[in-house]
């Protein structure tokens, strides 16, 4: 079984790129097995939904440079629902 230290590499390389398919089972195992680890990649999940939300919102030709109280609403939305 990987360790935590190399979950966690491939947690966080499964967001920029495809795991080969040895990869993707051994992360799978030790996830099912590691409750630390499936938090971990929930959470960055998470941060990366709202970054992605964050910079579309931040990208588009109308927007200021804040947030509006809706978007921030939006974004909290999203946080909260991947984190039940």
């Amino acid at each position: 079984m990987i360790s935590c230290r190399r979950a966690a590499e491939l947690i966080s390389k499964e967001l920029d790129t495809d795991l080969s398919f040895q990869q993707r089972v051994r992360l799978g195992f030790h996830t099912i097995v590691c409750s630390g680890c499936r938090r971990f990649r929930r959470q960055l999940k998470v941060i990366d939904v709202a970054v992605t939300e964050f910079f579309e919102i931040s990208s588009d030709e109308n927007s200021e440079t804040s947030l509006s109280a809706d978007s921030k609403q939006r974004l909290k939305a999203i946080v909260d629902s991947h984190l039940d």
